[in-house]
């Protein structure tokens, strides 16, 4: 008697050919074998929690070690922007590393792009020129390394409308020719006002706007305070 009575004399593959009864019984023998002795993930198979954390925490330590000891040479950069900066670490790094693995870097902090550094350091290891970039905080995370701003304070934004005879601007403040906007932070520094990196002071020039970008809500009424008395006499 078969294992599977409904499927003698109506299966589609034992009909296909002629076939005796003690055929047709080997051929589903065959098959219910086939389906039973096929492996089947146990689950000792699969790692616990424990066991995942373990190897999370190895890797982890691991490149924390890495980017602490690991020394790509003497630094000598003169007003590189941050991702040049960057790639410049990821080349070395895997350079020197003995694994030629390296260290992967991931920016969270896009206005690290528009920031112009030097960096001169002899011997330095990988958290040594990450270091060097201000305001910058160095996250160790799982198989990365993350760059985000330093602190939990947020910026301040703020759009003026001011006519284009109020900013003494020049042609060398001009950074978009296209869109014609000029980087106006100099004419606010010699008023007093500080540009940590990742702040600005755009002037549209065809929008007759000012968008600046501080740390500091009272440095944004110092703008406005100078955009109302005037350059001269602020």
């Amino acid at each position: 008697m078969s294992i599977y009575p409904e499927l003698v004399g109506e299966s589609p593959l034992v009909q296909t050919w002629p076939m005796s009864r003690r055929a047709k019984q080997a051929v589903l023998w065959t098959f219910a074998a086939l389906v039973l002795c096929t492996p089947s993930i146990r689950a000792s198979d699969v790692p616990d929690a424990q066991e995942t954390e373990a190897l999370w925490l190895a890797d982890h330590d691991k490149l924390v070690h890495k980017v602490q000891t690991l020394v790509i040479g003497d630094v000598n950069l003169k007003e590189v922007t941050g991702p040049q900066l960057l790639d410049f670490v990821r080349r070395q790094s895997k350079l020197f590393d003995p694994d030629h693995q390296g260290v992967n870097i991931v920016n969270s902090w896009p206005e690290l792009d528009s920031i112009k550094l030097d960096v001169k350091l002899k011997h330095a290891t990988v958290e040594q020129v990450l270091h060097s970039i201000p305001m910058c905080r160095v996250d160790v995370g799982d198989f990365v390394v993350e760059l985000e701003p330093e602190g939990d304070e947020e910026m301040w934004s703020r759009t003026f409308n001011v006519p284009d005879n109020v900013l003494p601007i020049n042609p060398s403040m001009l950074t978009d020719k296209r869109k014609q906007i000029y980087d106006v932070r100099p004419l606010f520094e010699a008023k007093g006002i500080k540009f940590p990196p990742g702040t600005s002071a755009d002037y549209d020039l065809p929008a007759k706007t000012l968008t600046v970008i501080l740390p500091d809500s009272e440095e944004i009424i110092h703008v406005d305070r100078i955009l109302v008395f005037g350059f001269k006499n602020s």
